[in-house]
């Protein structure tokens, strides 16, 4: 590529620079966005971030969808960490109902929440696999992955978990330990993985807080914060499980912490079923969404497998929100990038991008 003088709005790059746009359309970004990319050499040296290219309007829309109907559509906003948006969008209405789920219900919804932390986690992984051609890792991970998430949708919903999923719980748990086997395997130190992406789109712990980050991207950086674990989520705190951290914030964290928090999700399922063997059974609910006392508000997040998942819901004397917010996790991440990828070589760009896991139309409502 010739150094040549560009223009960016208005002003000449130094010589030695140029502007390349990646995006919005391209096979590394799991999310359509535009990053308009300086490049001094083979080093990246400014990026702007532009979304807006899956702008749904789904925040708007939902003013004029009932409450029934919303519910068919949350998950849709992120199919990589599906069913969490369901949990956190009927945990708000029931916050606004003024309702407490018993606690068969608290323990069906930590599993579901928890097996979705693992495909979720498995997604980012088989994602990066495939970015470095790490073909025999990433045929694994995506063919165990399909078993799961489609064990997902047909028997698990915010109602609880099914008869037949309670009969396939054992052979699911079995798929898990697979695949936290094989991902222990893919970042094993001195693997490619670790190789490519190890000191690479370090961030500070100071720097992502001051961005606003949450889940595995905000502890790889050093930060104890889980939402499980500092909040009155549930009954998670009867359940024994630890939160990894990791101190250098860098790209290869990002995916090793992942791959601990799956092994911590699966012993955070065990415990929960060994506490459902000795609740008595209870007659599953119809599927229809709570409905909110009029005139009220609230807020409602979840420990999702990539942060603080929110849903800020107005309710009026409708049957539809007065106004509905969303805060997706993966937001602050998306416009961290021009600092995450500073100074990374462009060939590192897209596993580095990865690392962060940002995608799913929930950045764009």
């Amino acid at each position: 590529m010739s150094r040549i003088d560009l223009q960016k709005d208005g002003n000449s790059l130094p010589t030695d620079q140029v502007e390349l746009q990646i995006g919005p359309s391209k096979p590394s970004l799991q999310h359509p966005m535009k990053l308009t990319t300086t490049i001094d050499g083979e080093r990246i040296v400014g990026m702007r971030v532009d979304l807006g290219y899956t702008h749904s309007g789904f925040e708007k829309a939902a003013e004029s969808l009932s409450y029934n109907e919303l519910h068919k559509l949350v998950d849709g906003l992120n199919p990589s960490i599906a069913p969490t948006h369901s949990l956190t969008y009927i945990g708000c209405l029931e916050k606004l109902a003024g309702i407490v789920p018993d606690e068969r219900s608290q323990y069906e919804r930590m599993t579901l929440l928890e097996l979705a932390r693992i495909a979720s986690h498995t997604h980012s992984l088989n994602y990066i696999a495939s970015l470095l051609e790490i073909h025999p890792y990433s045929r694994d991970l995506s063919s165990r992955l399909k078993i799961l998430r489609d064990s997902l949708a047909d028997h698990f919903s915010f109602t609880g978990i099914s008869d037949e999923g309670f009969e396939i719980l054992e052979d699911i748990l079995i798929l898990t330990d697979d695949l936290i086997d094989i991902a222990y395997k893919l970042t094993a130190s001195g693997g490619i993985l670790y190789r490519r992406l190890c000191g690479k789109g370090a961030i500070e712990a100071e720097r992502a807080l001051d961005m606003g980050w949450s889940g595995p991207n905000l502890r790889a950086s050093g930060i104890n914060y889980d939402l499980r674990k500092h909040s009155d989520l549930w009954a998670y705190y009867k359940i024994d499980f630890d939160v990894p951290i990791r101190k250098n914030g860098d790209s290869f964290d990002r995916c090793s912490i992942r791959v601990s928090e799956m092994e911590q999700s699966r012993s955070i399922i065990e415990q929960c079923l060994k506490a459902l063997d000795k609740l008595p059974k209870t007659e599953k609910a119809e599927g229809k969404v709570p409905q909110p006392k009029p005139e009220s508000q609230a807020y409602f997040s979840l420990e999702a497998p990539e942060g603080e998942l929110g849903y800020l819901i107005a309710s009026d004397k409708s049957d539809k929100p007065r106004r509905l917010h969303i805060r997706p996790p993966g937001l602050a991440a998306a416009y961290a990038l021009s600092r995450v990828l500073h100074d990374t070589r462009l060939e590192n760009l897209a596993p580095v991008l990865a690392s962060l896991n940002i995608g799913g139309k929930e950045l764009e409502r």
